[in-house]
């Protein structure tokens, strides 16, 4: 199983999201506003079983999601 979290917000309002997944592959990490439309994020490779992703500053609530990249 893949798990997301928020570790923290940097002082400039961006979320630094660690993905716990399968060591050796790839993800694409993808976020939404409303739980209906999702837009990637980027390619998270996951080598030893967890990374980190930096993703832009939100003006809202922003949803992740992390899907195997192919």
């Amino acid at each position: 199983p893949v798990r997301l979290r928020v570790a923290e917000v940097t002082p400039g309002g961006q979320p630094r999201i660690v993905l716990e997944g399968e060591p050796g592959l790839t993800y694409t990490l993808q976020r939404s506003s409303d739980l209906v439309n999702w837009t990637a994020a980027g390619m998270v490779p996951c080598p030893v079983g967890e990374a980190d992703f930096l993703d832009t500053p939100a003006a809202g609530p922003r949803f992740y999601r992390a899907v195997l990249a192919f």
